[in-house]
């Protein structure tokens, strides 16, 4: 649908990206439409968690286009991938940023609709890893204009459905997989659910290949329990992720904000159990080892002598 390319501002003397679109035969009028509500809906957000929209517009030649900023890093889905497993600590402390930025977006009448790890970036900076939620390209205002829109490619590992869903199936809410078109916040903070479940568990809480089984397992039957997976984790996370996760949108947490206050406040006790029952291992591990230091001289004092004839003597 389209391509980006890196460039630099010559004004600003700044490095930016440059989107380009490029649609596909039949699919102008659309598509174009779809490209101008990314680039104003974007533009409308100044976040630290949110991708910045410079500037946009059309080129002589007719191709749509957005200046964005360049971004240094890898999405989270490359991370999950190829990268080692994110601590619980680290992986709650992204999703509660990525939680933040998209409390701005709602806050800007904005429902992102296709949130996924290819979809969170991860940056570095003097103070650690941070994200940014990017590619708005298939969300809408809560008063959104009559504007019909077409289906987006999906990340190319994932299904896609046709007609009138929109999005990514595996990270869907049941009400947006029903197609319907007027979903909320709390279909985002699903979406969120099932990233937080991944990235905790290691894989996705639904992982039907077929669509029709996926979409009755997420309509219908409802998320597997976190600790079917991760034990470890305790109840407390567990009830976080399972509610996010709720078939029922009513059942959910109502706001962005409000599961990242609750993430906050259940996460922090699961890291102090972990890092006490590691911190009594460790006491154990050095009183081990200052015991044999006391011991080991006065043994070999004993026994290093008549040991050492012993083995003079087998050999």
């Amino acid at each position: 649908m389209g391509s980006v390319w890196a460039a630099v501002h010559e004004t600003l003397g700044r490095e930016v990206a440059v989107k380009f679109l490029q649609p596909q035969s039949g699919q102008t009028s659309a598509l174009a439409d779809r490209f101008v509500s990314e680039a104003h809906m974007v533009a409308s957000i100044k976040h630290r968690f949110v991708v910045d929209v410079f500037d946009f517009g059309v080129t002589e030649d007719g191709l749509h286009y957005m200046v964005l900023e360049l971004l240094h890093g890898q999405s989270l889905a490359d991370r999950m991938d190829h990268g080692p497993p994110l601590s619980v600590k680290k992986g709650v402390r992204l999703m509660a940023d990525c939680l933040r930025g998209l409390h701005v977006v709602h806050e800007a009448g904005i429902i992102h609709r296709d949130l996924k790890p290819d979809n969170i970036f991860i940056m570095e900076d003097a103070d650690g890893a941070f994200p940014k939620l990017i590619d708005f390209g298939i969300s809408r205002r809560t008063d959104p204009p009559n504007v019909k829109l077409d289906p987006v490619a999906s990340r190319k590992s994932r299904l896609t459905l046709p007609g009138t869903v929109l999005g990514t199936p595996y990270y869907m809410s049941p009400e947006q997989l029903r197609g319907k078109q007027n979903v909320g916040r709390r279909s985002d903070v699903y979406s969120v659910g099932v990233i937080l479940y991944e990235l905790l568990v290691g894989r996705l809480p639904f992982r039907q290949d077929n669509v029709g089984d996926l979409m009755v397992a997420i309509t219908v039957k409802g998320p597997p329990s976190l600790m079917s997976g991760r034990p470890d984790l305790g109840e407390e996370l567990a009830s976080v992720v399972r509610r996010a996760l709720a078939p029922s949108a009513d059942e959910r947490y109502a706001s962005a904000l409000e599961l990242r206050d609750a993430l906050l406040q259940r996460a922090p006790r699961l890291i102090e159990e972990k890092c006490e029952r590691r911190l009594a291992q460790c006491r154990a591990e050095f009183f081990s080892a200052s015991v044999m230091r006391r011991v080991l001289p006065l043994f070999l004092r004993r026994f290093g002598q008549p040991a050492a004839r012993l083995l003079d003597r087998r050999r």
